[in-house]
Parts: structure tokens; sequence; C-alpha cells
């Protein structure tokens, strides 16, 4: 079990809630995501998670928005929304973000603090 306590906020419903909107205002060329969230206790198996392109039910409804860590975006296809545009929408929001892989988008919702 995580203790809130140790992390510091970076988001909240209002910019999840604006990143979602950005991404179906996308569609198609939206980027796919994948969720960490603070309670996902295999921390080390996150690179094997499925990529979701599901911006309308699946990002709105498979997740409780306040236990998000992060998101990752990775664009799927060539006719996609350059990485470089997705990130300029992401720091438009106000989100703080990482660049872990030349491919990766990270959305930071909270980070551990020391």
């Amino acid at each position: 079990m995580f203790d809130r306590k140790r992390y510091a906020s970076y988001a909240n419903n209002t910019k999840w809630a604006e990143l979602r909107q950005a991404m179906l205002n996308l569609y198609p060329n939206a980027p796919r995501f994948r969720v960490k969230t603070l309670n996902w206790l295999a921390e080390a198996q996150w690179e094997w998670w499925e990529w979701d392109g599901e911006w309308y039910y699946h990002f709105m409804s498979d997740y409780d928005w306040k236990d998000m860590e992060w998101v990752d975006l990775k664009r799927f296809s060539a006719s996609a929304t350059s990485l470089d545009d997705i990130e300029a929408i992401c720091r438009r929001i106000g989100f703080e973000i990482e660049r872990p892989a030349d491919d990766i988008i990270r959305v930071i919702g909270y980070r551990k603090m020391s």
C-alpha cells in the first residue's frame, strides 16, 4: 500500500480532463496511452502494460484520476500527431512532463518526495 503523504501532486482532475479533451480533438491522430496509478505495486512491470488508444471511455472511466502517478503518451503511426505537438499541448495545460524515451512523453501526476 502506498502512503499518499510521500507524494507531491503535480496534476488535478481539471488538468486530466483538459488532456482528455485535447486528445479527443486530435482523433484519429491522438497518441496511445498507458497509466501508472499510485496503488499499482508491481512497478517493474509497467514496461509491459498495454497501450490504449480509446480516450473517450477508457481514459475517463478506467482510471481514478486522483490516483494517476503518470501517463505515458506514444505515437503509433506516421500520421499521428507529432510528439513535439503533444508536448506543447501538455505544457499549455500546465503539466510537468518528462521524455523517458525518444518516442514517449510522460505526463506527471505525482512524484515521490525524498
